[in-house]
This record gives structure tokens, sequence and C-alpha cells, in this order.
């Protein structure tokens, strides 16, 4: 009895053993292993909150610092660089003007910085606001996740989703000339099928709007058939307030203080609400 408690103590400490080599060969695969991981600027508690993970969502780490990965930014990160620095090329492709060229968590200058990109590298634009352009992220630009929150998955890495690749040029087809065919009768001209033109694309327009606004968080207090409104926003200039819909933990630490809000504004009837609600995705201290 004994021998084979041994035996299996033996296979349990080797198997532990090869995980934990495995997880100290950077990069490697790993799983969120609980909801609403904060993903933060830099390897510490107090830094800035970039975006949240969930249970289950994968991710690639790239090193370790203290209790801390480094991670692979997603899609969900909002990053920003100055629309000085980059070089619009076709649509919502764009260059990279200049080297060392700071990343930022926000429009603020003095925000955080989350990597630096070099002069030519291409970045995908998510919109445009206030002299800064909204980019995906790209290779260079991290985010920190405490290292609790990780279980190791897998060896195998997935290349980078986000690489952005230049614009084609939109080459226009040859027009065919009519052809005839010469007989002893006049010539008949032989009838061609007609052009197939492709459908306009859908007008940038019709995707939905990204909101941002600058004001005062205030507790809204309860109210009835609000659901998930407990906050309001108070413009610099007092002229307009808007209800705030979205994760609590996202604005109990702003009350009373500047912030900017990020998100969409929902639709609905005038008369549900006393005020316009924002769907907020991102709320950032000034």
């Amino acid at each position: 009895m004994t021998k084979k408690v041994l035996v299996l103590l033996g296979f349990l400490f080797l198997f532990s053993f090869q995980n934990f080599s495995a997880a100290e060969n950077y990069p490697f695969l790993a799983t969120v292993n609980t909801n609403h991981v904060n993903v933060r600027s830099l390897p510490d508690i107090n830094a800035e909150r970039i975006y949240q993970l969930s249970s289950g969502e994968d991710v690639v780490v790239l090193e370790k610092k203290y209790d801390w990965y480094r991670i692979r930014l997603s899609l969900k990160a909002v990053c920003f660089v100055s629309s000085k620095f980059v070089k619009i090329l076709n649509g919502n492709v764009g260059t990279i003007v200049g080297n060392r060229i700071n990343v930022r968590t926000s429009i603020n200058p003095k925000s955080t910085i989350l990597g630096q990109l070099n002069d030519g590298q291409k970045v995908h634009i998510k919109d445009h606001r206030n002299g800064w352009v909204s980019i995906e992220p790209v290779e260079g630009i991290f985010g920190w996740v405490a290292e609790r929150f990780i279980v190791f998955k897998s060896p195998q890495v997935p290349l980078y989703p986000h690489i952005v690749e230049d614009p084609q040029p939109v080459i226009a087809e040859p027009v065919l000339e009519k052809q005839f065919v010469q007989k002893t009768s006049p010539p008949i001209p032989i009838t061609q099928e007609p052009e197939i033109v492709p459908a306009s694309p859908v007008s940038p327009s019709a995707a939905p709007q990204f909101f941002s606004v600058t004001g005062e968080v205030k507790d809204s207090g309860r109210l009835p058939f609000h659901r998930g409104i407990n906050f309001k926003l108070i413009t610099e200039d007092k002229k307009q307030t808007f209800f705030l819909r979205g994760d609590k933990n996202l604005f109990k630490d702003l009350i009373a203080s500047k912030v900017q809000i990020e998100g969409h504004l929902l639709e609905g009837p005038k008369h549900r609400y006393q005020y316009p609600v924002i769907e907020v995705t991102e709320a950032h201290a000034l």
C-alpha cells in the first residue's frame, strides 16, 4: 500500500514539475480562471486599468515580473497615438511617422504609456478624436495581469492576430471594345453580356458611432425601472446630464471626480429616461 502511495505522489510531482517548467518558458498560451480580471498598464495593483478579461478567455503570456504576467493586448484595449505621428494611407490604415512614438491609454498627453511604435509601422485606425488617433493594439503594446488569475494552457502560441496589411490599390478592369464579324453583308456587331457593376459598399456612417464626453460622476440614487443605472455624469458646462450604464466597479472610485466617459448612446423612447443613457465601455479619471 505504501509503495503505491509513493508511486502516485511521484507521478503527481513529476506532472506538476513539467507544467511548471512549461509555464516558465515564454511565450506560452494561458487561460483566465475567473471573471472581471483587470488588465493594467503596469505590474501594480494601483496602475491604470486598460480593460477586463472574462473566465475562459485565452491570453498570450510574454514574461513574468514579480507576481505579474505581461500579456498581448486584445481588441478590447483602447490605444491612442497623437495624429501628428500618423499618416493616413487608405481608409482605416495608417503608418507611423517617426521613431519611439508613444502609445497611450487616453487622449491625455500625461496618460500612461503602453508602448512605443517606430517609423513605417502599420496601424489599423478605429477613430479620430481631438488631435489623437485611436488604434487597434499591435505588437509592442502590452498589458499586465496578476499571476493568480492566469493558468497555463499550452506552449503553442498563436500568431499575432492584429497584423495590418498594406492597402491594395483598386485596379479597374479594361473596357472591351465592340467586335464585329466581317461578312459579305454589312457588319453585324457581336452582342456582349452587360457589365455587372458591384454593389456599393455600406457607408461607414451606418456603423455604431463612438461617443465620448467629459464631466463629473455622481450617484444617481435608486431609480425605479432604471435597471443597471446607478450613476450619472454632469458635463463641465453643467448644461447636459447623462445616465451611465455599466459595471459598478468602473465608477465607484470616480464619484465626484472629473472623468472622461467613452461608450455608445443607447437609442430608445425619449420618454423612458429622464436623461440620455450611455452604455459605458471605458472611464478615465482626468
